[in-house]
């Protein structure tokens, strides 16, 4: 499906604020949103909605980008914090599809950005098109509307725009930047059961659910 995506430009001219944000082309020549505010800076792309950088005043990077994102529509950026909608990982009933969903390797449309007491926030949006009905049947229409500020906060909306219900999967499958990996620790999980992808997929239970991160710039 051909679509015409605004340039950087003209989403500039629409929504820019005069030193507080600005949209500009991405490595791939897709646009992006940068904040530049008093409480932090951050960027999110019309690539997937997705969030690549958070810096709250005074500290360093949250979020963790690879060296090898890819900059390209239909492929995966690397790090952020990439949407998954309407599964996560695998399509359970059909391993051709597409990991993580339909919409975090598509061009999302940027419907608003407000200056508010919070910081700065953005609002981007999806629907459902026959490349998505290629995949899932169900018509919807998604909002990612995420706030700068000295907290990062996302809300994620899914909307039913057909006739018929459906089930969902989502996660804001958010990369992490740490400063020593060998380090962090995740607390409250004792005991729990985890699926360990990457080297043991069986389910297992262990006191220390997370001793390393896996992801690798």
């Amino acid at each position: 499906m051909t679509r015409t995506v605004p340039t950087a430009e003209d989403l500039e001219l629409r929504f820019g604020i005069a030193g507080r944000v600005q949209i500009l082309a991405d490595e791939g020549g897709i646009p992006k949103v940068r904040v530049t505010a008093p409480q932090s800076h951050g960027e999110m792309h019309l690539h997937g909605a997705q969030v690549t950088s958070w810096r709250p005043a005074g500290a360093e990077e949250v979020i963790f980008l690879s060296h090898q994102a890819r900059w390209e529509e239909g492929k995966a950026i690397r790090g952020g914090i990439p949407i998954c909608f309407p599964w996560f990982r695998g399509k359970a009933d059909d391993p051709h599809a597409p990991a993580h969903g339909v919409v975090r390797t598509r061009i999302w449309a940027l419907e608003s950005i407000e200056h508010n007491a919070d910081g700065i926030t953005v609002t981007m949006s999806i629907g459902s098109d026959p490349d998505t009905r290629r995949w899932w049947p169900a018509d919807f229409r998604l909002l990612q509307t995420v706030t700068f500020g000295s907290e990062l906060k996302l809300a994620f909306k899914v909307s039913n725009t057909g006739t018929s219900p459906f089930r969902f999967e989502e996660a804001l499958h958010t990369y992490y930047k740490v400063g020593d990996v060998r380090r962090v620790r995740v607390r409250g999980l004792d005991g729990d059961q985890f699926a360990q992808r990457r080297r043991h997929p069986a389910l297992r239970s262990r006191t220390l659910l997370i001793t390393r991160n896996p992801c690798r710039p």
